[in-house]
């Protein structure tokens, strides 16, 4: 009997049908698992993975600004004839005036002081000079520079309420801090 194949041709037959099914078997995971796809999709996925990396860390990067309504304003009020806050309930909100003084270079403040304006003389002006320099003085302590922050003498001007009774004049006995 005379052999039709040879060990090489049976080695050569084995690793041909091999190859086929790995081919094959390749071919059907790709296709019903949609595991393949072309190579340009893998490669912009890593390059959108790299972009988006990259603006997270710009935004990372960027400082951060405190959100602070410019609007708004804080009043302290002071013990009648003086200087003298007659409390301290505004120091928390005088602080966040600070932080975003601090942390926004191109902005100033403006602070106002008032009297009660019960008769007319030149105490009234001086009086609420130094209310507004006692509030600029606390935003200093708290890091603000103080050529950044101006006073104002209003006197008796723009009261709040009627200055014929005591309640009347503790409401105008004042200092108002806003933002410019």
């Amino acid at each position: 009997m005379s052999k039709i194949f040879s060990v090489k041709h049976v080695s050569l037959v084995l690793i041909l049908t091999a190859l086929w099914f790995a081919g094959s078997t390749w071919w059907y995971v790709c296709e019903t698992q949609e595991l393949c796809g072309d190579d340009t999709a893998a490669v912009e996925t890593v390059s959108n993975a790299d972009q988006n990396v990259e603006e997270v860390e710009e935004v990372v990067e960027q400082p951060a600004t405190p959100s602070f309504d410019t609007t708004r304003t804080l009043t302290a009020f002071y013990e009648s004839d003086v200087a003298t806050f007659t409390d301290r309930s505004w120091e928390a909100e005088l602080q966040e005036f600070a932080d975003y003084l601090i942390a926004t270079p191109e902005a100033t403040a403006t602070i106002a002081g008032f009297t009660s304006f019960v008769s007319p003389n030149d105490n009234e002006n001086s009086l609420s000079s130094l209310r507004a320099q006692a509030l600029k003085d606390e935003l200093v302590t708290l890091g603000v520079e103080s050529s950044r922050i101006f006073t104002e003498s209003r006197a008796g001007d723009d009261a709040v309420a009627d200055n014929t009774t005591v309640d009347g004049q503790a409401l105008n006995q004042r200092a108002i801090l806003s933002i410019n």
